[in-house]
C-alpha cells in the first residue's frame, strides 16, 4: 500500500515533534516506517520524504512546518507547531461556546 505525500508530511512532524535535534531524511524516514506512521511498497522512501519536506519547505517558506538545518538535515519549525496548536485550541473553544449556546 502507498500512502499519499501529505501522510509523509504528516509522519515528518510526527518524528520530528518528538525528536529533540535535527534529523536527517533517511533516519526520519526509518523512524516513520519503524513506528509504522508511513507504509509503502516503493524502493525509496527516503527519496520521497526528502522531496516532500523540500517542497513544503520552498512552498511554504517560514511558515513550513519544517526547517533545513544542514545537508539533508531537518528539524520541526516551533512556530508552526505553535500556531497549530494555538489554531485548534481556538477552534475547539469557539465549537464549544457556539454548541452552549444552542
Amino acid at each position: 500500500m502507498v500512502e499519499s505525500m501529505n501522510s509523509f508530511k504528516q509522519a515528518a512532524i510526527q518524528v520530528l515533534k518528538k525528536s529533540d535535534k535535527s534529523l536527517h531524511y533517511k533516519d526520519i524516514t526509518n523512524l516513520a516506517l519503524n513506528n509504522k506512521l508511513i507504509k509503502t511498497g516503493g524502493k525509496t522512501p527516503w527519496a520521497t520524504m526528502n522531496a516532500v519536506i523540500g517542497v513544503d519547505i520552498v512552498q511554504n517558506n517560514h511558515n513550513s512546518a519544517f526547517i533545513k538545518s544542514g545537508p539533508g538535515t531537518y528539524s520541526i519549525n516551533h512556530k508552526f507547531v505553535f500556531e497549530k496548536t494555538k489554531q485548534s485550541k481556538i477552534t475547539k473553544r469557539k465549537m464549544t461556546e457556539e454548541f452552549v449556546k444552542n
